[in-house]
This record gives C-alpha cells, structure tokens and sequence, in this order.
C-alpha cells in the first residue's frame, strides 16, 4: 500500500459558519462506508468545557465513541508526548487561530518554536483521524469543521487524505442567520453577529477556501442546490472527487438512506458540534429556509450585497437587494 492510499480519507467542508455545514455533514455520513464526525476542530474545546454534547447526547470523553478516540489518540505515549487532552487544547487552539494568520498561511515566517508547536500538533492530528477511521471502520471520514485555517493547516501537514467540499450560501441569508436569536435548549441563546463584520467575513472565508482548490481535490456547491435536490447534489461530491472509487463504494447503496429525493432517515450517529439538526434523527424532510427573504431588513440587504456582491455573482446568485427568492 502507498503512502497516501495508507492515509485516513477525510471529507472536510470548509465555508462561512450558518451555511447548512451540519445538514450537509449528515447527508454525507448517510452514504455506505462514510461516518459523519460533525466539527473536529471544537472537539478539544467541547472536551474541556462540556458545552453542547455530542449528537448522541453524552459528552465527549463519556460518548462510546469519541471517549474510545480519545483514549487512542492520547493515553498511547509511544512518542514520548505523554500529552493530556487539557495541555493540548491549549497549546492547539492558541496556535490555530486568526492571530496566526501569517505563520499558518506563510511557512517561511515562522520561529523556530512556531515550527515545534506545528510538529507536535500534527503528531496528535495524524493519531486522531486514524483512531476516528478504526473506532468508526469509516472508509471516509465528513469532517464539517469549516475553519479556513485548520483546512490550511491539514493541507500542509499532509496528515490525512484531504478532499474539500466548499460549501456556499447566500451572503444574506447567512447574515440574517447571524443577527437571528434563538433559544437551543442543548447550549442556550444562540449568538448574534454584527451584520456588516459578517457580510465581511463571508467574503474573505470563501476566498481563502477558493486558494486551497489548487492543493487538492475540490468540489463547490451551494445550500440552495443541496436543500432543493440533496441526493443529485451528493451524488456529484462523491463523483466529482472520485470517492466511489477510491473508498470502494457500492453506488447501489450510496443512496440507501434516501426515503425519497426530499427525505431521508437519519441515526444518531456521534458528531461534535454544529446545529441543533445533529440531535434529530428518524425520517426528516429537507426543505430550503428562505426566512431571509421577508424578515431581514433592507439596509442590512442593501449592504451586504454590495459588499459581497463578486463573490454572488461568481456563484449563480441574484445580486438584487430586493425581496427575491430567485438563486
């Protein structure tokens, strides 16, 4: 077996917070041989402050499954590490972050002791996605984390097997999702964001997820498409990045958890945060949440299509302002 054949296989969707990353991550772990993992990069954090479980209701280091991960990625001190889950979130979560932004993106411009905290990170990445690939027996693994700079850090440490779904919506849609409260019973009220910083942010995240497309294979879609026809658009992530061969799919069964091109039946299943939709699971149907469209105000409309306006024209959406529900 090669080298990169040898290497977990993981499904990242990378893309702006708010944009159905949580519905697509299940989708995805409906398909045979695919295990849904919801955001790895909060995993550490969820570890430590027990904050919004897994989807299977336990939290992360009492679930069967992540506690068995856990144990696997770090009680086996063979490397010398001896690192503890607590030490390395804080070591991992102070070196993944926006302040970083020119070491992460920029290689030449880091310290000697920036490219030791890089080296002992990846050691622990590359133990936790093979203990997520043996605990789950997934050929391949949906990791729905988004971060645009841990997809950077993936890309460049060559851990896994990185394949990228780039997922999109609607500027404002994803702004009226942001200034929208919203009581969760599993983490409380929601968080609301500053409508023109989002729009802002929108922009950049989906420009830094267009530069990893040249490093990998790379896929873009749009919430809008996957809501409308889910199966169609699965369908053309697996094709598209050559999954049904390289995790040896049965295609008769890649769509056997499909009740009908609008419904599917959903598991538990075990995945670290995103939405409330993880908790659900049983026959759901999926449906386009155009909400936006009435309830968000016209000068939050006006200018977050004028900032973001490239980016919607680039992606198939209508840059009028005005009440629309055309895409």
């Amino acid at each position: 077996m090669n080298k990169a054949r040898s290497k977990p296989v993981v499904l990242y969707v990378v893309g702006y917070g708010r944009s159905g990353s949580t519905l697509l991550d299940r989708l995805l772990g409906s398909v045979d041989g695919f295990y849904s993992c919801g955001e790895i990069f909060e995993l550490y954090r969820r570890v430590l402050n027990h904050r919004a479980p897994c989807s299977c209701g336990q939290h992360a280091e009492e679930c069967p499954f992540w506690g068995d991960v856990l144990e696997k990625t770090f009680e086996n001190t063979e490397n010398g590490l001896g690192i503890s889950v607590k030490n390395f979130a804080d070591f991992f979560y102070s070196t993944i972050n926006k302040r970083n932004f020119g070491h992460l993106l920029f290689p030449r411009l880091r310290s000697r002791d920036f490219r030791m905290r890089v080296a002992n990170i990846e050691t622990i990445i590359r133990r936790l996605y093979h203990a997520i690939a043996e605990v789950s027996g997934a050929r391949v693994i949906v990791d729905s984390s988004k971060d645009r700079f841990y997809a950077w850090f993936l890309s460049e440490i060559g851990a896994v097997d990185l394949h990228l779904v780039h997922l999109v919506r609607d500027s404002r849609a994803v702004v009226y999702s942001h200034i929208r409260k919203r009581f969760v019973p599993e983490i409380g009220y929601t968080a609301t964001g500053n409508p023109f910083k989002t729009a802002l942010a929108w922009h950049l995240h989906n420009l830094l997820a267009e530069r990893l497309q040249a490093k990998h294979k790379y896929v873009r879609i749009r919430y809008e498409d996957l809501t409308e026809h889910p199966s169609q658009t699965i369908s053309h992530i697996v094709e598209t990045l050559g999954l049904v061969e390289k995790a040896g799919l049965d295609e008769t069964k890649i769509f056997s958890s499909f009740s009908g091109e609008n419904k599917i039946v959903l598991g538990r299943g075990h995945l670290i945060a995103g939405n409330t939709m993880r908790f659900k699971y049983g026959e759901m149907q999926i449906k386009l949440d155009t909400e936006w469209t009435n309830s968000l105000p016209t000068l939050y409309k006006f200018t977050t299509t004028l900032i973001t306006a490239p980016f919607l024209e680039k992606y198939g959406y209508n840059v009028s302002w005005s009440i629309s529900n055309e895409h």
